[in-house]
């Protein structure tokens, strides 16, 4: 393996997905190295909620009655 290879790989594995919310600043990290559909599903299951134009953490969500 190169050391840009090796680099790569390096950078790689310290992607984190992260999402955070609009209105309390609460965030979460997706430490699985899923992809952005797998990540929305788990964080959607989690209770993170989202409009278009704001994301709801799973207690602001609550708060806001968002399903």
């Amino acid at each position: 393996m190169t050391k840009k290879e090796e680099n790569i790989d390096n950078l790689i594995d310290g992607i984190r997905l992260t999402i955070q919310c609009s209105k309390c600043n609460a965030v979460e990290i997706d430490n699985y190295h899923m992809d952005l559909l797998e990540a929305a599903a788990s964080f959607y299951k989690d209770g993170w909620r989202a409009t278009e134009e704001n994301i709801y953490c799973p207690v602001c969500a609550k708060t806001f009655k968002l399903k």
